[in-house]
């Protein structure tokens, strides 16, 4: 270990999947020298490791001898890790070399930093890359509403665990998105926009690829995103629970199946939003990725622009062949609903 540089504790829950050697092997070929792993114990089994690896590694074995849940066991690696910076690793998923590398170059620069997150790519079974990528800018509002930064992507400073930082046990699912919201309410995050990382699909995180609106009220995934919702609605203020967001991503999806035709979401080559009394910076982009038409180009048209300048732009630039199919979508905040959310009254407009 090289006492000059930070350490860096890398937290990995581990229910002994077959993946775990590669996942450790991508900390054992970190470009960062000075790196604990700590290794728990989920199923309280016992984990098969290969032997060479335990000679790489700087590691920390805890096990209770008995199961623990996602979030008991990211609290049990807290416990024990002893690094200024942490980071979890799924027990599936990897990370390229110059991961923590990558980011401990920020926190140095930036010494007030306190959570900094990569880009991460999509991986199948096996391991082999896919398109998908996750580098979406930090943005609180999008936070509120969606986990979109997968868990191995952060590295943050342990001061926030003096400040109170630490997993729900109430929750199974999601619990990394609520515990990137406790953090959020005191520092923001850096995004480094590079994939050095990498999640792999059909894993136990949750990101934002699951469609709450059209999904059935009693999927798990919804029952379990409502329950961290439910959580944090009645400390958020009106203006944190902005909802324009969701109505456009509402009206999104009610003007493609109106078509009767989704395929036209494969047209669609730009994105207008009329600018509202809302903090989004650009609410056109983060509707085009997760709907599958991310190639668009997005704009926020200034306050007291015409919504029907917007059309007959649009048809202008289709009739000159510019663009097939143009988007435009807009959407306020209902505050009064959002508080009687807030006190468990029921509201109708």
């Amino acid at each position: 270990m090289t006492l000059s540089m930070p350490l860096v504790s890398i937290i990995c829950r581990s229910i002994n999947r077959p993946e775990l050697n590669q996942a450790l092997e991508s900390i054992a070929g970190q470009e960062y020298p000075s790196i604990e792993v700590v290794l728990v114990d989920a199923l309280g089994k016992g984990i098969s490791i290969v032997p060479d690896l335990r000679q790489k590694l700087n590691l920390v074995e805890v096990s209770t001898g008995s199961q623990q849940d996602r979030s008991a066991a990211a609290n049990l690696g807290l416990d024990n890790a002893s690094g200024e910076f942490i980071l979890f690793l799924d027990d599936d998923d990897f990370i390229a070399p110059a991961h923590i590398s990558s980011l401990m170059e920020h926190f140095s620069k930036n010494q007030s930093a306190g959570v900094v997150y990569s880009s991460v790519r999509k991986v199948n079974k096996l391991g082999e890359e896919l398109e998908e990528v996750f580098a979406r800018d930090y943005d609180p509002v999008l936070l509120r509403r969606d986990n979109y930064i997968p868990i191995h992507a952060v590295l943050f400073s342990r001061l926030l665990l003096g400040d109170g930082c630490r997993f729900d046990e109430s929750l199974t699912v999601f619990e990394d998105w609520d515990f990137w919201l406790q953090m959020s309410q005191f520092v923001d995050f850096t995004h480094v926009n590079k994939i050095t990382a990498f999640y792999r699909e059909g894993g136990d995180s949750k990101t934002t690829h699951f469609n709450s609106l059209n999904s059935d009220k009693n999927h798990p995934l919804k029952l379990a995103r409502t329950a961290v919702l439910n959580k944090w609605v009645k400390r958020w203020t009106g203006e944190q629970l902005d909802e324009a967001l969701i109505l456009m991503e509402q009206a999104t999806l009610e003007a493609i199946e109106d078509t009767n035709a989704p395929e036209i979401k494969n047209y669609i080559d730009e994105i207008q939003i009329p600018k509202g009394f809302w903090a989004y910076r650009d609410p056109g982009k983060w509707i085009a990725e997760k709907h599958g038409f991310a190639k668009a180009e997005t704009s926020v048209t200034k306050i007291g622009v015409l919504q029907q300048n917007l059309v007959n732009s649009a048809c202008k630039k289709i009739i000159d062949g510019e663009i097939r199919a143009s988007l435009i979508v807009g959407g306020e905040a209902r505050f009064k609903m959002i508080q009687a959310l807030k006190e468990g009254l029921h509201f109708e407009e």
